[in-house]
């Protein structure tokens, strides 16, 4: 069961799909794209020398990769406090060949592949994401990303800890603010599916709308629990 090791950070399981490489990753580095949307991006809207980042994806790597004995390598942060510079590059006239014009444009990256003999139709021409999060699942989506015998020691841990956590004024308005958040999602999703891409409701909700109160909330303290036992706490 390895799902817990994906839970455990608290980023609730986007990497779960790492998984399927097990038998390839041990004592190995392993290549991965973390920051390069905002580093290479040539129509990038925050082009500083800080690091900031704007999700904690990848962050579900840390247990599971220290039990499949690998290094995670993201490339796009090596040199990223000189982002101004990148960008110049990434929009000097040398590099319009490699300029595609959508909202997928990373020329430098493009660059070093299709010198290599790649060509530009077979790799990168619009973004692809395989990951999933379990963030804000009810139990039936929980139940469709997890292995049969996961989701029943989930449902276990869910069922005996839900009785724990007792009805507080602080839980009830917290389930009112996540709900106001859902329906504000749920709006945005209908204009996107009606074909409105470009009209969408602003974010006004703060990250305390965010965190749903329901069984998702569960996830991370299931994980924790069975991870400690792997160091004995």
């Amino acid at each position: 069961m390895i799902e817990p090791l994906f839970m455990a950070s608290g980023e609730l399981g986007t990497d779960c799909f790492w998984a399927s490489y097990a038998e390839h990753l041990p004592k190995s580095y392993v290549i991965i794209g973390i920051n390069g949307d905002k580093v290479w991006d040539i129509n990038s809207k925050s082009v500083v020398k800080t690091i900031k980042r704007s999700s904690p994806s990848a962050t579900s790597l840390g247990e599971y990769r220290l039990q499949a004995g690998f290094v995670q390598v993201p490339v796009p942060f090596f040199g990223c406090v000189h982002h101004p510079a990148i960008h110049r590059i990434s929009t000097s006239a040398e590099m319009k060949p490699w300029v595609l014009n959508n909202d997928y444009d990373r020329p430098i990256p493009r660059r070093i592949v299709e010198e290599k003999g790649v060509d530009r139709n077979q790799f990168a021409n619009r973004k692809i994401g395989i990951g999933f999060n379990m963030q804000w699942d009810p139990l039936n989506r929980i139940k469709q990303k997890m292995s049969c015998h996961a989701f029943s020691s989930f449902m276990e841990f869910y069922k005996t800890n839900r009785k724990k956590r007792k009805l507080t004024v602080k839980g009830i308005l917290q389930t009112g603010k996540y709900s106001l958040f859902f329906v504000h999602t749920c709006c945005n999703l209908i204009l996107y599916r009606l074909g409105f891409k470009s009209l969408r409701l602003p974010h006004i909700f703060p990250q305390s709308f965010r965190d749903s109160p329901f069984a998702c909330s569960y996830l991370f303290l299931w994980g924790v629990h069975h991870t400690k036992k792997k160091y004995k706490i």
